[in-house]
């Protein structure tokens, strides 16, 4: 059984009547199937996964991003990296990214991009009946070592792909 990453980094000869465009040709947006209309707040890999599975049940969603694009903190730093070796399977092309948002579009989700949510309270003035938080980690963690020291791991993610340090 396959799975999503796998299909994904397959040969595309093997998955012509797969191909995304393929896929999204033949893609009916479902009828609304709940009364609900739900908010999410992150255009993030969790709040992508939302959407995807929302829209595709029929749930209407609105996915905001603080950002100009969509994205999570942590794929910034890993999308197109220069990570070799065993990680390597850790890069994701934009491309690929933007195809699971066409995706997502193609089952009734909307965008909205460079808006910062200013609070829960006002998508529920604006007629969202839930709202999913799925922000992710824009601030760094702190470790509290007794001694040594730590690095961020999503500041190192983003010099190894810059090639501001050697990754062996």
């Amino acid at each position: 059984m396959f799975e999503i990453r796998d299909i994904k980094y397959l040969e595309k000869d093997t998955l012509v009547e797969l191909s995304p465009e393929t896929v999204l040709k033949n893609i009916a947006k479902p009828e609304a199937r709940t009364d609900k209309k739900v908010a999410v707040i992150g255009g993030g890999p969790a709040g992508l996964s939302a959407a995807m599975f929302l829209s595709r049940a029929g749930v209407p969603v609105t996915v905001f991003e603080k950002s100009e694009k969509l994205v999570g903190r942590e794929f910034v730093a890993l999308i197109e990296g220069h990570i070799s070796g065993e990680h390597a399977y850790f890069r994701i092309k934009r491309e690929d990214i933007e195809k699971d948002v066409a995706l997502c579009k193609a089952y009734g989700a909307e965008f909205v991009t460079g808006k910062e949510v200013a609070s829960i309270k006002a998508l529920k003035e604006e007629g969202y009946t839930d709202v999913i938080v799925a922000i992710g980690a824009w601030k760094p963690g702190n470790a509290h070592l007794q001694y040594g020291g730590a690095f961020d791991a999503v500041e190192f993610l983003a010099d190894a792909k810059n090639e501001k340090i050697e990754v062996v």
